[in-house]
């Protein structure tokens, strides 16, 4: 990158649709196979990333990391066999599997349940197997968005009156789409007193709604933490609350599913707008990664921004995200994991109680009106060459050096985990001691998937360079390590601090009811 007259420093982005160098990577891990680490990797979505990695996020790239079936430590294992998870040391064997049991509704809807009697408390996970990937054509944000309504609860929460109510939102809609029409048409005039309207009927339809509803009703429950996320592979929703709660559980997280109502739909659009110009547009590279990855994945999935793009988002109104949920979201694609002081039986029993009867009418032309884009299915673009991209902005270089990699389902998956550890794994990694020690970086990082591992996606090393160091300089730098993975077998050593930094966090992340549950919720679902 180079400073211009306008002091606006070119970040730097490079692509390789050439996989020798990662295929001469993978040849340089595996002589070593009982240092293996079986993994799915995942990287948050890109409305969370962060300019740099915090504490946190290395804890949370890790516990994804453990999020497989199998998981080969030091010393142990982590195996799965039938429903049952065991941790096992080498002097004795921690059993997950007498406390963990999973079954299927005839539905669909799967459960894995970890019994813990520690503490009276229960955490509940719920991933619907929806993300950004899933939205068709033209509806960029559509997945996000439906994650916002789901806290708006249902025809008993959240509401007044909800007869009243009702008829006050199918006038929204009218108003919506009937402005709408007008701006498609470029008739800016001649929609401005429908969005008038809209605005009045929103008023209108407040008097009669209870904000944050659901989320108060939980709380004075004793509920902590809820909150959700979506990224391109799917969206999650959590909460941890007393253990004799789980009952109420059980009715409301059915109830949202089964019949819930988009309420608020056109004021929250405005608050996800504020979202996106403080996550993307305003923020540090926002623009710049945004760009990164429409470059990187032309006509895929993982090239549009979870949040959506401003002319994409702007036509959503409720019917897109109705039809989206309808489509999407059913028994089929939701995983629910409950971990704490529970007693299996009674989960089951209240799970047929309040889920076992869900189950949503199939509308095969609905269906076919949100089926995923079709570049989902194709492989990571190759063939081309290493292409390259340069932005000027004023908020100060980023490299970003990307490499294509198959599916996280592929065995393969397991090596881009390690690499990526053994590069950024702590203070005596590899980017640590070699470019970020050196002074050539303020930091240096890695991603084994970028930004998702459901398709095929991006192995990418980037970094920051420290005050005097050009992006060219940067890149020199970190494909040196790249290239030192391919030319030299990794050591006994290397190898044994990243299983014992794995096992590490993974005896970190049992400490914490929650992100057991969301560990084993996404073991659950990926199977």
């Amino acid at each position: 990158g180079h400073s211009s007259k306008s002091s606006m420093v070119s970040n730097h982005i490079t692509f390789t649709g050439d996989v020798s160098a990662m295929q001469a990577m993978r040849r340089a891990v595996r002589p070593r196979p009982r240092a293996l680490l079986h993994t799915t990797a995942r990287n948050k979505s890109s409305d969370e990333k962060k300019d740099n990695l915090t504490n946190d996020d290395r804890l949370r790239r890790r516990e994804m990391m453990l999020s497989s079936s199998t998981l080969l430590l030091s010393g142990g294992a982590l195996s799965n066999s039938g429903s049952a998870l065991a941790l096992e040391g080498p002097a004795q064997a921690a059993t997950l599997g007498e406390n963990c049991t999973s079954f299927v509704l005839s539905n669909g809807l799967r459960f894995i349940v970890l019994e813990r009697h520690n503490a009276p408390i229960v955490s509940c996970h719920t991933l619907a197997s929806v993300g950004a990937g899933n939205e068709p054509e033209g509806f960029t944000g559509l997945a996000h968005l439906l994650e916002h309504m789901a806290f708006k609860g249902t025809q008993q929460i959240g509401t007044a009156d909800y007869k009243r109510e009702a008829a006050i939102l199918d006038a929204c809609d009218e108003e919506f789409y009937t402005a709408q029409a007008a701006l498609d048409a470029g008739d800016t005039e001649a929609a401005q007193p429908h969005l008038r309207m809209l605005r009045e009927l929103e008023a209108e339809a407040a008097k009669l709604q209870l904000p944050n509803a659901y989320g108060s009703l939980m709380s004075q429950q004793g509920g902590v933490g809820l909150n959700a996320g979506t990224n391109h592979d799917e969206t999650k929703y959590y909460i941890s609350l007393p253990a004799n709660k789980l009952e109420l559980w059980m009715a409301v997280e059915s109830s949202r599913w089964r019949a819930p109502v988009f309420r608020e739909l056109y004021s929250e659009k405005e608050v996800i707008k504020e979202e996106r110009r403080m996550r993307v547009d305003n923020a540090r590279f926002g623009p710049f990664t945004e760009a990164f990855a429409e470059t990187a994945f032309p006509e895929r999935p993982y090239g549009r921004p979870v949040v959506g793009t401003v002319e994409d988002f702007a036509r959503l109104g409720r019917r897109e995200v109705e039809g989206f949920f309808t489509a999407k979201y059913r028994p089929q694609t939701l995983t629910c994991a409950v971990v704490g002081d529970v007693d299996p039986r009674q989960v089951r029993q209240l799970a047929e109680r309040y889920f076992g009867k869900w189950s949503p009418p199939v509308d095969a032309a609905a269906a076919a009106q949100w089926t995923d884009i079709p570049g989902a299915a194709l492989p990571a673009p190759r063939g081309a060459g290493p292409r390259e991209l340069r932005m000027s902005l004023p908020t100060g270089p980023l490299l970003m050096d990307g490499y294509y990699r198959p599916a996280g389902d592929d065995p393969d998956s397991l090596v881009y985990a390690v690499m990526s550890d053994l590069l950024d794994g702590g203070r005596a990694s590899r980017l640590s001691t070699s470019v970020m020690d050196r002074g050539l970086a303020l930091y240096a990082t890695c991603f084994s998937a970028y930004p998702g591992d459901k398709y095929p996606s991006l192995f990418l090393v980037q970094g920051v360079p420290a005050q005097g160091v050009s992006t060219d300089e940067l890149a020199k730098a970190l494909r040196k390590e790249l290239q030192a993975l391919v030319d030299t077998p990794v050591s006994e050593v290397e190898l044994r601090r990243v299983k014992k930094k794995t096992r590490s966090a993974l005896l970190e992340l049992m400490t914490s009811t929650s992100r057991t549950a969301e560990l084993l919720c996404q073991f659950q679902a990926r199977q």
